[in-house]
């Protein structure tokens, strides 16, 4: 996307706020959201109410390849945190069955996971941790991508369960 936008391929796009390099684009932020871990019912961490750092670095941790890589990157980075990466996946849905297979856990932003998952369970982390959705957007703005502005940020302050 960041590209895109970069060789004005597209006039807005979806970003993510935190790990952007976009600096020259205006950002209206759409929407913040947790980053929560996914373990198994068979997991010695289920019973958890919160998944600490020490959780973490001494579970098999399933490395999502996709949308939040940049974001655990920077949240391990920051909190000097050392997972014990045994697969990466770029699929959600892969995901959610390594984990309901027990073949580890990994931490996946809340809009992603869908309600009513069978055999795993959804535990804050310790250290919060956050996304935040945003919409960059090419100056200047013309008349199609403002109105698509307000219809995106209305949608999003009005349906919690959406971007």
């Amino acid at each position: 996307m960041e590209k895109w936008l970069l060789d004005s391929e597209v006039d807005c796009g979806f970003v993510n706020n935190k790990t952007t390099a976009l600096r020259s684009f205006d950002i209206v932020q759409l929407k913040t959201e947790p980053l929560l871990c996914v373990v198994s019912d068979k997991s010695p961490l289920h019973s958890k109410k919160h998944i600490s750092v020490e959780d973490i670095e001494n579970a098999p941790f399933i490395m999502p390849t996709y949308q939040c890589f940049d974001d655990l990157q920077l949240f391990f980075k920051e909190n000097n945190i050392h997972p014990n990466i045994r697969f990466e996946n770029m699929n959600e849905n892969s995901i959610f069955s390594m984990v309901k297979h027990n073949l580890g856990i990994s931490i996946i932003p809340e809009m992603i996971i869908p309600k009513g998952l069978e055999s795993i369970k959804v535990i804050p982390l310790e250290l919060e941790q956050t996304r935040t959705i945003g919409l960059a957007i090419r100056t200047p703005i013309s008349p199609a991508v403002k109105k698509f502005t307000e219809i995106a940020e209305n949608w999003c302050r009005f349906d919690k369960n959406i971007v």
